[in-house]
């Protein structure tokens, strides 16, 4: 989803095997099976003082979608 784009999350679960990941990669439509992730996000990190207190965020991502956060520096 858009709006998670370049946020960051928490990895809570990963889904057991791989699953088909339906973009244009060859003839089929269907490109090479990959990892699934449950991703924890939290609504103020996303909507800020819009979001509800005491929601939290799951999405659930292949890991073409995910990226290392940045570690940082002090």
């Amino acid at each position: 989803p858009g709006n998670l784009r370049g946020r960051t999350g928490t990895v809570e679960r990963v889904f057991e095997g791989n699953y088909g990941y339906f973009c244009s990669t060859g003839p089929d439509g269907i490109g090479d099976p990959m990892p699934v992730y449950i991703v924890r996000f939290e609504p103020t990190d996303i909507w800020g003082e819009l979001a509800e207190p005491g929601a939290v965020l799951y999405g659930e991502l292949y890991q073409a979608y995910l990226e290392p956060a940045m570690e940082e520096t002090q």
